[in-house]
């Protein structure tokens, strides 16, 4: 029996020991799927797309004005894995996606159709005899960007709060992001409570991450024992989460440590991988002080989901006496997770039919049209709406600034960052760059490695898993759609 592409080691029986195969997320900053199997049970984790800024351009040559891609076309993009027994039949036999939500069924052939020169059309779900179960981390993107695919009956395991972060994404109209309404089985996960399918037995612990309900997956077959941090780091706001999580791990003893590393340089430089973090108390000083001086908006780009950085925002505006104004979807994320009311929704233009499909917010909320913060900026410190990055634009010539902490584009290594930040300097806004990103840095990295000491480390969430392997001499570089077993990794 052969999973996703082809591999390596055909299997001919089921195995009889832990399995361990990486679909994807080695030498890659997201994008993690990894299957561990024993017997006829499986758990993968997470199920996303990695961050290339490159391929995004490439991509939109083939899927142009806002097309969407069908699965057929992600799997031979490699924007998913090619797995067995995950997708649904109609997906995988229809080559077209016709529109952002339906296919034309007409099209539909009897049998998969040919798949690519290399590679053959998945096994559908319904055609599989297997138990499995995903596990996500997160909802970030690049973790869960897979999920709409994935057939609404394979159960989802995730913590309680990302749970609430999931049903809040849907609410607020981000559930075509990598958070689909309609998933049937989902399987929210208290800390530390065990869960079992087959014979894997796994558990969670929360970590520290910039989106709440960030967790660490630890998984135990009859002959493995292994640890998956997701995305985490020590410079946040809760430090004592992930603190505590390395504490269980090292406690737990773990064959393997699958640990991120996206902060890791791509040349081994002392003071690169011992730069100092800036920490969330630091970046909400620094932005007190700048907006304390400003005369115009006070306009922050941040990802929309990194909810404790929303009420930072929130807060600040009312200590320097502005009106928090956040974008439609911004703000029912926020009233979803948190129930916050102190802030007002900017009215978008030609916004209404889509707020309309959104989650009613109380009438005690305030509505800002576009023009009244254009004819009042000084009065509103802004979260950029995420449907409508041209704002900075519409307030050229302001005297405002402009405050890039964890939005997209996220830095230099991203084609369109330069054009990008030269149009809102241009505008007349003065730029501020800064971050306090999700992931711990090289040096916080490398503390934890010490403090859990695995048996073997297993760099993920990196484009460097090499610096790992120059101070861990344990640490093992495995490769995509490899089956291994314990004996192939454990010393």
């Amino acid at each position: 029996m052969v999973v996703g592409i082809p591999l390596r080691k055909e299997r001919t029986a089921l195995p009889r020991e832990t399995e361990i195969v990486f679909h994807a997320g080695l030498r890659q900053i997201g994008g993690t799927v990894v299957e561990v199997r024993y017997g006829e049970a499986r758990l993968l984790f997470d199920f996303g797309s990695a961050y290339r800024p490159a391929q995004a351009f490439a991509e939109a040559q083939f899927f142009p004005d806002g097309q969407k891609p069908s699965l057929r076309h992600l799997l031979l993009l490699r924007r998913l894995p090619t797995l067995d027994g995950v997708y649904r039949r109609q997906d995988l036999l229809l080559p077209l996606r016709i529109d952002g939500s339906g296919y034309s069924k007409d099209d539909a052939s009897p049998s998969p159709t040919p798949f690519g020169r290399e590679e053959r059309s998945p096994v559908p779900y319904e055609e599989w005899s297997g138990e499995t179960a995903v596990f996500i981390s997160h909802f970030h993107l690049d973790h869960t960007s897979g999920l709409p695919w994935l057939h609404p009956k394979v159960p989802v395991y995730t913590s309680e709060e990302s749970l609430r972060v999931w049903k809040a994404l849907a609410l607020s109209g981000l559930a075509e992001e990598g958070a689909p309404d309609d998933h049937e089985t989902v399987v929210p996960m208290p800390e530390e409570r065990n869960f079992r399918i087959g014979d894997i037995r796994f558990w969670v612990l929360s970590v520290d991450h910039n989106v709440p309900g960030a967790s660490a997956l630890f998984l135990e077959t009859p002959d493995l024992r292994l640890v998956y941090s997701g995305d985490l780091r020590l410079h946040g706001s809760n430090p004592q989460k992930t603190a505590r999580f390395v504490a269980e791990a090292r406690s737990f003893r773990p064959d393997l440590l699958l640990l991120e590393g996206t902060s890791l340089p791509p040349e081994r430089e002392e003071e690169a991988l011992r730069r100092a973090p800036t920490f969330e108390s630091a970046l909400a000083k620094r932005l007190a002080d700048v907006a304390a001086d400003v005369r115009g908006p006070v306009l922050v780009h941040t990802y929309v989901r990194d909810a404790e950085r929303l009420l930072l925002y929130v807060n600040l505006a009312k200590t320097l006496g502005r009106k928090a104004l956040l974008g439609p979807k911004a703000a029912r994320y926020l009233f979803a997770l948190t129930g916050r009311r102190d802030f007002a929704v900017l009215r978008l233009p030609d916004g209404e039919a889509e707020e309309a499909r959104l989650l009613p917010l109380p009438r005690e909320i305030p509505r800002v049209d576009l023009a009244d913060l254009v004819a009042s900026p000084q009065e509103f410190f802004v979260h950029v709406p995420c449907t409508y990055p041209a704002l900075p634009l519409d307030l050229a010539g302001t005297e405002g600034v402009f405050f890039h902490s964890d939005g997209m584009p996220y830095g230099p290594h991203n084609p369109a960052y330069g054009p990008w930040r030269e149009a809102i300097e241009a505008s007349g806004f003065r730029y501020e760059l800064l971050h306090a990103n999700g992931h711990a840095v090289p040096d916080h990295l490398f503390q934890i490695v010490r403090a859990i000491a695995p048996k073997r480390l297993v760099p993920v969430h990196t484009y460097n898993p090499e610096r790992y392997a120059e101070i861990f001499p344990h640490t093992f570089l495995p490769e995509h759609r490899v089956p291994y077993g314990p004996k192939d990794i454990v010393p």
